[in-house]
């Protein structure tokens, strides 16, 4: 029974593997609160599913058939809870779901490959115990780039532009994977150079074209947006130009107003000094009657202020 929960936590801890690098393009959106609760669901999960599969190894008969489905069947409640506490389009989660596990397929086949020339005497069952081992050492090996490759594998906002690209992106390495797990859902422990050639050299070739597809999508709006960015410079600048030309246009009426004011004031005070009354009357009369005819325009608080702009500027 203990050697059974030490396969089943092997097993577990694989499942975690996964789960962590479906979390890691996400992982950069995500606040603290929601990563620490998606991890204890998780981790929850997890412990509870070391039970799980002990109980349903020590209560069947151990073979290829029940070793299989528990590899293709077991992530998919992490998927969930993934899916339940990382809220975004169902369609980019099926999207990340496909291309982990091509890289588990590509892990898994790397594995089996090494075992078919190691492990070709060993029993089914020996095959099977040191199978999950291999690939959790290779998965540790293999992880340092692919914490580069998933932290930024979600795709650019372009390519999900629509819901056909949404459909056909999100199911295109589920599709993979389904067409490339297929044959393999038998129960032979191992299979053919050739099958195992193909199912690890599809999987690499998708990565290897999703990437430079990723990367020239992901300039193109880079330029995009360098070009959002030089618009609204430039939107800017003319707002200043237009800015600047108002500046000059009310500093010259200013000039022309003090002028005026000026000119008033030095008419009045001839006309005071040398005694020229009715001329000076006439004067104000004259500015009175303009002052009528004016609509007051709120320049400033004052009224007076307000009164002489509009007249001078009116």
């Amino acid at each position: 029974m203990l050697s059974i929960l030490l396969f089943s936590v092997v097993l577990v801890l694989i499942q975690l593997g996964g789960a962590y690098l479906r979390y890691l393009p996400f992982r950069p959106y995500l606040p603290e609160a929601i990563r620490h609760r998606l991890w204890r669901w998780l981790l929850g999960w997890g412990f509870a599913s070391i039970f799980i599969i002990s109980l349903l190894l020590h209560s069947s008969d151990f073979h290829v058939g029940v070793f299989k489905a528990i590899f293709f069947f077991a992530p998919y409640p992490y998927f969930l809870i993934s899916v339940y506490h990382i809220r975004q389009p169902i369609a980019v989660h099926v999207f990340v779901l496909g291309m982990q596990f091509l890289w588990v397929l590509a892990i898994h086949t790397v594995a089996a490959i090494g075992e078919g020339f190691w492990l070709a005497d060993r029993s089914d069952i020996e095959v099977l115990v040191i199978h999950p081992i291999v690939y959790f050492g290779l998965f540790l090996l293999a992880f340092p780039f692919a914490r580069r490759l998933f932290l930024d594998l979600l795709p650019s906002p372009y390519l999900f532009s629509s819901e056909k690209k949404n459909l056909s992106i999100a199911i295109l390495p589920l599709a993979i994977f389904i067409g490339l797990s297929v044959p393999i859902a038998d129960t032979a422990t191992l299979h053919s150079l050739k099958i195992q050639l193909s199912r690890i050299s599809i999987p690499l070739f998708f990565f290897f074209v999703y990437r430079g597809m990723s990367i020239a999508t992901k300039k193109v709006d880079e330029m995009r947006q360098e070009e959002h960015t030089l618009h609204l410079m430039k939107d800017q600048l003319k707002a200043l130009e237009e800015y600047d030309d108002v500046l000059r246009s009310n500093q010259a009426e200013a000039v022309k107003f003090a002028q005026e004011i000026q000119k008033d004031y030095k008419i009045l005070g001839e006309a005071l000094e040398s005694g020229d009354i009715s001329r000076a009357m006439k004067l104000i009369e004259s500015r009175e009657k303009q002052l009528e005819t004016t609509k007051i325009q709120a320049f400033s608080p004052h009224p007076i202020v307000n009164a002489a702009l509009s007249v001078y500027m009116g």
